[in-house]
């Protein structure tokens, strides 16, 4: 009895030790470590619990005779699961800080410079609209448009 405990307490542990502080995560990266680590390790989990099930009855048939096969194939399934599963955890760790620390950061578009336009009608105005249309008529302002028709001056 006290060997089962000592095996539970033991398979505790190491479960404890397998979770982690979560925190804000990055959905892409998340999901690319996923995929990453299960075609790395996918079954690592139950593979390592059949193993340790395997061993864990063998052992506890060893050393406390059939009575303790079956606690110790359950030690050694929750053992080897925990093992297998921190497999898991490494592969993912190792994809997600690969991604994290390989993406670009996202550009930002410059904001837009102010642009001096002056007064409709004023000398600069005018000056402006006569470099930009060279149908400009500085006298009514409009110019002459492939269209055939006049346009008032429009600057950006």
């Amino acid at each position: 009895m006290k060997l089962v405990i000592s095996a539970i307490a033991l398979a505790g542990a190491l479960a404890m030790g397998t979770v982690s502080a979560s925190a804000q995560v990055d959905p892409y990266c998340d999901q690319y470590a996923r995929d990453y680590a299960k075609s790395r390790a996918g079954g690592a989990a139950v593979g390592g619990a059949v193993v340790g099930g395997i061993g864990g009855a063998l052992i506890g048939n060893v050393l406390g005779g059939k009575n303790a096969m079956l606690p110790g194939a359950a030690v050694g399934a929750l053992g080897g699961g925990v093992v297998g599963g921190s497999a898991w955890k490494k592969q993912y760790n190792a994809a997600y800080v690969d991604c994290m620390t390989s993406r670009r950061p996202v550009a930002v578009a410059p904001a837009p410079q102010a642009v001096y336009l002056p007064p409709v009608g004023s000398r600069e105005w005018k000056n402006m609209c006569g470099q930009k249309y060279k149908s400009f008529n500085r006298d009514t302002g409009y110019f002459l448009g492939f269209d055939g028709q006049y346009h008032l001056c429009q600057l950006p």
